[in-house]
């Protein structure tokens, strides 16, 4: 193998008896001496020696060795490779790595890069380096911090973002949407109760965070004293008859009836599955078709009219109720009439739950007439008709 260095005189050399002579030992570049040797017996590294009062042969031997030096990698997050202080030969292809991302529950901690002396480079932004040792070297992982963003859409509802990392100190903006039969109705959550009703919410991430965007079906208000301004949304720009408030309704939506008589110019028609019902009951609340029209029309499966009394309705089919879907509950049907189903014509599947039926007439049906229909838990009498 290379001697990686070199003994000068080298060879044999005479000596005079009784004489001296001196030895220079020198390493090649990035080699020093590592020991030498007197005789077979070693006396240390030394770049020079001489033999004095020689009187026998004698022998000088020397190795060498690759210069070392040191490389120390620190990290505050993650396992570093390597780790620590670390000693290298000159010339050792060496490559630095650190685990990144560290997750720990709701923070994450990520390297940024590194910064660097000796034969690392000054400074990076990878997770890895590649170097070549010749001077005694150092590097530090940088990282930043994460925080975890946990925004929920209630029912009836959805928000602009999905779970996700955001740095240290950043600003999120989350927008909560309304299905369109419902209302935004405020945050709860990790956040300031300032921002309760903010949209969008605007977080600081300084922590972990999780909101959720809360949403109400929309109701839509109808008074006898209300201002009429659409979409009707509260008592005091309520409507002042039913059917616009229902036509302002989307699917699932309900319309809140408080106490009057709403007389009808037509008939109040039901298309879409909402919910129209009355504050106090049928007591207070009264559809009166003013013995002109039909008090009410409802075509859709998931239509509910509850609570209201519905009087002097005419036509041909069903004079207080025509229903082919939904259901009517908690109703006095009475004084109505019609060809058919004096007080309710039924079909479709539309049903009556808890209703008092009284006081109608029809050539077929006074009370109730049925198609693919139903009643339960209501009382019938004094009905006039086939």
């Amino acid at each position: 193998p290379p001697q990686r260095g070199a003994i000068a005189p080298t060879g044999v050399v005479k000596v005079a008896y009784g004489g001296t002579t001196s030895f220079v030992i020198t390493a090649d570049a990035n080699y020093h001496v590592a020991d030498v040797e007197i005789d077979g017996a070693s006396i240390g590294a030394t770049n020079d020696y001489t033999f004095i009062n020689v009187t026998s042969n004698r022998t000088i031997d020397a190795t060498f060795a690759i210069d070392m030096y040191t490389v120390q990698v620190s990290t505050v997050y993650g396992v570093a490779v390597p780790s620590g202080t670390n000693l290298y030969g000159y010339g050792t292809n060496l490559t630095l790595t650190v685990g990144s991302p560290v997750i720990n529950g709701t923070t994450q901690y990520m390297c940024t890069g590194w910064v660097g002396s000796g034969s690392v480079p000054p400074g990076g932004s990878t997770s890895s380096v590649s170097v070549v040792v010749t001077n005694d070297s150092a590097l530090t992982w940088e990282w930043t911090t994460n925080y975890w963003l946990h925004p929920v859409a209630g029912p009836d509802g959805a928000v602009s973002l999905g779970d996700g990392w955001y740095g240290i100190g950043s600003g999120v903006a989350i927008t909560a949407m309304a299905a369109p039969r419902a209302t935004f109705a405020g945050w709860t959550g990790d956040f300031a109760p300032a921002g309760t009703n903010d949209n969008p919410l605007v977080l600081t991430m300084d922590r972990p965070r999780a909101v959720t965007a809360n949403f109400v079906i929309t109701t839509h208000y109808v008074s006898p004293g209300g201002g009429h301004v659409w979409p009707y949304t509260n008592w005091v720009e309520a409507a002042t008859n039913l059917q616009d408030a229902v036509d302002a309704c989307e699917e699932g939506a309900r319309v809140l009836v408080t106490n009057g008589v709403y007389r009808l110019r037509s008939s109040l028609t039901i298309t879409n599955g909402i919910r129209i019902e009355s504050v106090n009951g049928a007591e207070a609340t009264t559809v009166d078709g003013s013995d002109t029209v039909g008090c009410v029309f409802s075509s859709h499966s998931n239509s509910v009219i509850d609570g209201f009394v519905i009087t002097r309705g005419w036509a041909s089919q069903g004079g207080g109720l025509r229903m082919s879907g939904g259901t009517a509950r908690n109703c006095v049907i009475a004084g109505n009439s019609a060809e058919s189903g004096g007080g309710v014509h039924l079909s479709g599947g539309a049903a009556l739950r808890n209703c008092l039926v009284y006081g109608n007439a029809a050539q077929w049906g006074g009370g109730v007439r049925f198609g693919a229909s139903g009643a339960d838990g209501g009382l019938l009498s004094s009905q006039t008709g086939a």
